[in-house]
């Protein structure tokens, strides 16, 4: 049995806004010129924008800054505020990279498997 068969329809992944991803532990990368499409959907200056709403990481990586129980800043009422301007890399999880553990807490990919099952 081909564990990750369903990959294969990756395409057809809905994502189920569950929030789990953005509740996940880990890193949001932003570049630069993201940091500052987001504090202008935010109406904010961009220097108070990197310094409420971002760390560096090993210079000149930025990272948005997250919860105490490791969400994302950006996560309310399990809803993304910033999601017209969210991050490359949000918008590219399941289909460009996904964790080990995915599987684990995506409701989308879940569902996906369920549906083609292998």
């Amino acid at each position: 049995m081909d564990k990750y068969g369903y990959l294969k329809h990756i395409d057809k992944f809905e994502c189920q806004k569950c929030g789990n991803c953005c509740r996940n532990p880990g890193y949001v990368y932003i570049g630069l010129d993201e940091s500052e499409t987001i504090s202008k959907h935010l109406n904010l200056d961009h220097k108070f924008f990197l310094d409420h709403y971002c760390d560096l990481i090993m210079k000149p990586r930025l990272t948005l800054k997250t919860n105490e129980d490791d969400s994302c800043i950006f996560l309310k009422d399990n809803q993304c505020m910033i999601q017209e301007v969210k991050p490359k890399q949000c918008k590219e999880f399941p289909f460009a990279w996904r964790t080990k553990d995915s599987l684990d807490y995506c409701e989308g990919l879940k569902k996906l498997q369920k549906q083609y099952e292998v």
